[in-house]
Formats: structure tokens, sequence, C-alpha cells
């Protein structure tokens, strides 16, 4: 039977696709046929442990491409990037990894929520993804894809209410002051409050007053710019477990490096070699 009371919540942190890294210069390469596959086999396997239920959240939390300009470049800052060469060629891969993970989580759940962040690498991809989705899937009454005109987005289930934001507006502090103004109804009807983000793609979870904050990992590698930088985090994708009536209940972690075995049990993949330091 399916439950009413979990939703599950597949959080796909910054996916990056179309981001190019190699190996030489920081410890992974990565392209978008690496992406595709790697995040197409954690969604899986997340959504074939999550329980049946009557509804489930596809969170992408922003950035879910590298870049948004046939420059690549951001469009805010105009910063340049690393990329696979190919703007059409990272828009078609966007665009099948989101329909996987619609039509799979349809596999598991009655209804799928859709939400994709406004992110600093992808904002103008993030509103035709959204728009995309909608148009493909809105008509079968069994897909909702959240407005993303905001870079807030907030989704309320029972006593639990969730406010998505990618990160690069707002410290954490501030945008539960958001959460608290814009959605005081819904705030004030609920007791387990949540703020999902992403951008530094490491796990950072700040108990603030009245809600919680936490940024997710992300599958991606770094790239040339931060590795360079020394930035470092865990790469994983993650599954949570909210009730409508207690939070959360529970979380499965999916790290690249069981992904990479799943994967290499279907087949060849790529997997990075071992750092090692020159051995005198």
């Amino acid at each position: 039977e399916p439950q009413s009371d979990i939703v599950p919540w597949i959080q796909i942190g910054d996916a990056h696709i179309g981001m190019l890294a190699s190996e030489h210069e920081t410890g992974a390469s990565f392209d978008i046929g690496i992406a595709e596959k790697e995040i197409c086999a954690a969604i899986t396997a997340l959504i074939d442990e999550a329980p049946p239920c009557e509804r489930l959240v596809i969170n992408d939390l922003g950035d879910g491409t590298h870049y948004e300009t046939f420059k690549a470049e951001t469009e805010a800052s105009g910063n340049r990037l690393d990329y696979d060469t190919r703007y059409w060629k990272m828009i078609r891969a966007y665009i099948r990894i989101s329909r996987y993970a619609v039509e799979y989580a349809l596999t598991k759940a009655q209804q799928v929520d859709c939400i994709y962040n406004q992110g600093n690498h992808s904002q103008s991809n993030d509103v035709w993804i959204a728009a995309t989705i909608d148009a493909l899937y809105g008509h079968t009454g069994r897909v909702n894809v959240l407005a993303n005109e905001s870079p807030y987005i907030a989704y309320r289930m029972g006593k639990t209410l969730v406010l998505v934001h990618h990160g690069h507006k707002a410290k954490p502090e501030r945008v539960r002051d958001v959460m608290v103004h814009d959605f005081s109804e819904d705030w004030g009807k609920t007791e387990f409050r949540y703020i999902d983000g992403g951008h530094v793609h490491t796990s950072r979870r700040l108990e603030l007053a009245g809600c919680v904050f936490e940024s997710w990992n992300n599958l991606a590698p770094r790239d040339k710019y931060a590795h360079d930088a020394g930035w470092r985090s865990k790469q994983m994708m993650s599954l949570v477990l909210r009730s409508r009536k207690y939070g959360e209940v529970a979380r499965k972690l999916m790290p690249i490096e069981r992904v990479r075995d799943i994967l290499r049990a279907k087949g060849r993949h790529y997997r990075p070699p071992t750092m090692k330091a020159f051995s005198a």
C-alpha cells in the first residue's frame, strides 16, 4: 500500500551537467557522458530504495547545468567556465536526465512534484527545464512542477514545511527570515521546518530558531577552479524521507563510490585513479 504520511525527497545537488574536468588537473575526469550515467544510476538506486508512496519530490537544487550561454559563461557574473564543448549537447542531456527522473519516479509514486531551483550557473536553463517538464507531463495529472520564478520555493506537507533556495543569494539566517515573512501562515501551522540549499557542494547542517538549514552534497567532482581554490567535499546524492506528522524520519545516501560500482557491475565505467604523492 502506498504511504500517504511519508514523502520521499530526492535531493539532487548541483549536477553541473556540461562541466569538463581532467583527472590530471583535478584528480577526476568529468564530461556530459559521465554525468548522465552517474546521475541516472543514483536516481534509480535511490528511488528503488524509497517506500511505495502517494507523493515523491524531485528536488533539483540548482546548477543542474554548468553554464547557460553559448559563451560558456555564467550570465550574472560572466565567469568563464570549463565546458564540454557544445551547448546543445548539454541541453539535450539535461532534458533526458530530467525526463528519466520523472518517469522513473512515477513507477514508485502516484504523484511526483518537481522543484527546479534557480542556480547561479544555470538560472536561464532552470526556467526552461521547468517549463519543458510541465509541458511534457503536466497534462497527465500526476506531475506537478512548482513555479520557480522566485529563487525561494516553499512546499508544505501537513505539519512539515520546506523552503528551497540554491544559496547564492542569501545566507541561511536570511533565508529563514524570508521563510517567516513570506510564508507566515504556513510557518504558523507547521512544527517541522527545513531549508534545503545547494551551491557550496558540501554538507552543512545548522539548527536555527524554528527551522533546520542544510546544504546538500552533489555527485559531480570539482572543476579546476574549485580544485585550485582548495575546495573539497564528498560526492553523493541523497534521499530524505519526510513525514507529514513528524518531519524528517530517515535518509539514505548514495555516495559516488557506490554509483560507480553499480555502473561497473553492468559494464565498463570510468573510475578515477587514486591520487598519490611522489615516492622517492
